[in-house]
């Protein structure tokens, strides 16, 4: 009896387990890459342009839109015609987008770094890329885009 009652209890667990796999595996709303249902036509045309694979050097006028640090580096920059662009890491080091903020700034979500606000909405000329990398910290290899150099420029 006692072998009958243990045999029921471990396929219970292993029939729990798979369930939370599945849950795990599932694609969730709140994703990045997910859009709503209520986009409009000119929500859909202002997406973050995303890389699709490697490529060679581009270079465009943007504006310094924002930055964030969370499981990888995020610049975000606008075009002129108002497309977003989303960089992954900037080469450049002559340029700091994004800079230490102070002890009392720092939260467990931009982990102590945050877009330098001397040069947020100034246009710079960016050059950029896509390479082969990892899409944030240890994670997966992805084609992720680049800047390479940033001249500041007017509009």
């Amino acid at each position: 009896m006692r072998t009958l009652y243990f045999v029921l209890g471990l396929s219970l667990s292993l029939v729990a387990c798979k369930e939370a796999e599945k849950k795990e595996d599932a694609p969730k709303k709140d994703s990045i890459t997910t859009t709503t249902e209520k986009e409009t036509p000119k929500e859909e045309e202002k997406k973050t342009e995303t890389p699709k694979e490697e490529n060679k050097a581009q270079a465009t006028k943007m504006q310094f839109v924002d930055f964030s640090f969370g499981d990888a580096e995020h610049y975000i920059f606008k075009d002129e015609k108002g497309k977003e662009f989303e960089f992954g890491r900037n080469e450049d080091r002559t340029i700091d987008f994004a800079v230490e903020l102070s002890k009392n700034e720092t939260t467990s979500e931009n982990q102590g770094f945050g877009a330098n606000k001397k040069l947020l909405n100034k246009w710079f000329m960016i050059e950029y890329t896509t390479k082969k990398m990892p899409l944030y910290q240890d994670g997966p290899e992805g084609n992720v885009m680049v800047i390479t150099k940033a001249t500041p420029s007017d509009k």
